[in-house]
C-alpha cells in the first residue's frame, strides 16, 4: 500500500496546539499568528502590535524592503501583510556572514472584533511598517430595525 506524504498534514493540530496554549496562557486572540506560514514564508518580520483607546497600532520592522513590494489584505477578519525583500549583492567580494532574512514574508493577524475593517491607514518610515487600525464605537454599531408583520 502506498501512502502519499503531505507535509502540511500535521498543521491543523499544530494550531489546535496553539489554540489551547493560548487559552492557558490567556494569549490574546489578536496575535493568533497563522502557524502555518513557516511553510509558506521564507522569514517572519518582527512585529509590535500596541492597543490604544482608539486604535490597534501595528509595526513590522522591514529595512530593505521596497514599499511598492508590500501587500496589504483584509479580509474576514485576517489582516495579511505579505513582500518581498530582494536578495543583496556581494559585489566583488563575498559574504563572511550573512543574517539578514531575503526573499518571501509573510504575517497574518486575527483582527478582534472592535477593529473597524473600513478605517485602516498604512504608512512606511525608516524601515518601519505602521498599520493603524481604527476601533468602532457604539456609534459604529448598525442598527437593525425590527418590522411588525401583520397575521392575516
Amino acid at each position: 500500500m502506498t501512502h502519499k506524504y503531505d507535509p502540511f498534514i500535521n498543521f491543523a493540530g499544530l494550531e489546535r496546539l496553539q489554540q489551547e496554549l493560548g487559552k492557558i496562557f490567556n494569549i490574546d486572540e489578536f496575535v493568533k499568528d497563522d502557524i502555518t506560514n513557516s511553510a509558506t514564508s521564507n522569514w517572519k518580520p518582527l512585529t509590535d502590535i500596541q492597543e490604544t483607546d482608539e486604535h490597534y497600532v501595528i509595526q513590522i520592522d522591514l529595512p530593505g524592503v521596497d514599499p511598492e513590494q508590500i501587500d496589504i489584505a483584509l479580509k474576514s477578519g485576517v489582516l495579511t501583510v505579505s513582500g518581498h525583500r530582494p536578495e543583496r549583492d556581494a559585489g566583488e567580494g563575498a559574504f563572511k556572514l550573512t543574517e539578514r532574512r531575503t526573499g518571501e514574508f509573510q504575517r497574518r493577524f486575527t483582527l478582534p472584533d472592535l477593529a473597524d475593517e473600513d478605517r485602516v491607514d498604512a504608512t512606511t518610515n525608516q524601515g518601519v511598517l505602521t498599520i493603524s487600525i481604527s476601533k468602532k464605537t457604539e456609534d459604529n454599531a448598525r442598527k437593525i430595525r425590527v418590522v411588525a408583520r401583520r397575521q392575516d
